[in-house]
């Protein structure tokens, strides 16, 4: 069955998408960082838990991939921004500003995990 409202692209809109996405990880080379020694545990929480992962060149900025990643895993975001100390994903994210997004979305994973398999209950409030 096949929808009566797809139109094809056409080659010059497939070629400047494929120019933009060129950009971009060109952009995310010199302005995001690359080298994270947990990835493959970060890969393997992400498969465990059934969450894909952004493009390696999407910046942290873009809130809706943290967002979903919340949702998928059925955190509530105010839960995770406690344990880090912000009271919003965007200023999370701004101080986090050379983190791809797909860094930060382990990085909610790996919280996840942990509170799940961890039974020790971390402190509200260190004074």
């Amino acid at each position: 069955m096949s929808n009566p409202n797809f139109v094809p692209m056409s080659d010059e809109q497939r070629e400047a998408i494929r120019l933009k996405r060129l950009a971009d990880q060109g952009w995310a080379k010199e302005n995001l960082m690359d080298n994270f020694s947990d990835e493959s545990y970060w890969r393997s929480l992400g498969s465990d838990y059934g969450v894909r992962f952004p493009q390696r060149h999407v910046p942290g900025s873009e809130l809706k991939h943290l967002k979903r990643t919340c949702k998928k895993l059925d955190v509530e975001i105010s839960d995770f921004l406690e344990s880090t100390g912000f009271s919003t994903l965007k200023q999370f994210t701004q101080a986090n500003e050379k983190w791809p997004s797909w860094a930060l979305v382990a990085l909610i994973l790996e919280w996840n995990h942990d509170n799940k398999t961890n039974d020790y209950k971390y402190p509200l409030k260190i004074d």
